[in-house]
């Protein structure tokens, strides 16, 4: 009958083995740690991001259309009539439609700061509605209320930059717009379906055009449309903004652009984890060839036992 080893020794035979190469032994562990932490973790923020992405989208809808003014047969920028807000309201599968006018002008933290040095920011008339158009929330302070008052709210981006927080804007802050001063009641969150508004500084029309005049035309017109009739509607829209020619109308969706962002997203880590993969791949064949050289190292052990 032929002699077998007890599990206690193989148990014990394997260790003295491990112990006799700690060098060895911790490289194969850690690289196979390291592996498997790399995968997991690109996993996991991968996914952690995408749903954060589908929770955007499910919260602000994917039933909004942007209309801006296109390019003239002169190869200009187009303008869009101002009656063209209304027109689009009218539609009956529109719920809501606001505008934003550009404003010619610069936003400075006080008369100090040059007037070249604009931070990247600008200027825009704001339609009473327009934060409950956009589903936008407030990071601190309250909305413009349509009055001629020279007040403004600031996005994330431009409050940032002017270094306005809500503790300065519970104090009292003003912000000087082409040598004007206009007081700061709001700072808005972040707008991911309307990311230009982020940098931009914005006030009541009825306030711009007490400074400006009235020929402030509509630059953006943010339009939410009943769910399930976005691509008849989005059609639609073109022809009711400016009927005299519709060419000249640019219609957008920018929830297309963050599923754009999500499909790519999840490409990138398709790709990633695909070279975890080879990575792994590389690690095992790595330590197999290690393992492969420790039994050559033992043959005569090995055949002696």
């Amino acid at each position: 009958m032929k002699g077998r080893l007890a599990l206690t020794d193989r148990v014990r035979i394997g260790a003295l083995g491990l112990v006799s190469r700690p060098g060895r032994t911790a490289l194969s562990a850690l690289g196979i740690a390291i592996g498997i932490t790399a995968l997991v973790g690109v996993l996991g923020l991968s996914e952690s991001s995408r749903a954060d992405l589908n929770r955007q989208l499910e919260a602000l809808g994917t039933n909004m259309v942007t209309v801006q003014p296109g390019d003239d047969f002169g190869g200009g920028d187009a303008t869009l009539p101002d009656a063209s807000v209304g027109m689009i309201d009218r539609i009956a599968s529109v719920s809501a439609a606001s505008a934003v006018r550009d404003i010619d002008a610069t936003v400075r933290k006080n008369h100090l700061v040059p007037a070249e040095q604009t931070s990247g920011l600008s200027v825009g008339a704001a339609d009473v509605d327009l934060l409950d158009t956009l589903r936008g929330e407030l990071a601190a302070g309250h909305w413009l209320d349509g009055g001629g008052a020279p007040t403004v709210v600031l996005g994330s981006t431009a409050a940032r930059r002017l270094a306005i927080d809500d503790e300065a804007l519970a104090r009292g802050v003003r912000v000087r717009i082409d040598g004007r001063w206009f007081a700061v009641v709001g700072i808005l969150e972040r707008v991911a379906l309307a990311p230009e508004l982020d940098e931009t500084a914005l006030m009541s029309l009825r306030a711009a055009t007490t400074v400006w005049g009235d020929d402030l035309p509509p630059s953006t017109i943010y339009v939410r449309v009943a769910s399930g009739q976005v691509v008849s509607t989005a059609k639609l829209v073109a022809r009711t903004a400016y009927p005299a020619d519709p060419t000249q109308v640019s219609v957008s969706r920018p929830s297309e652009a963050l599923a754009a962002q999500a499909a790519a997203d999840k490409t990138l880590t398709t790709l990633t984890l695909g070279l975890g993969a080879v990575a792994l791949l590389v690690g095992a064949v790595g330590i197999a060839n290690t393992m492969v050289i420790s039994v050559l190292e033992r043959r005569r052990e090995i055949g002696v036992r």
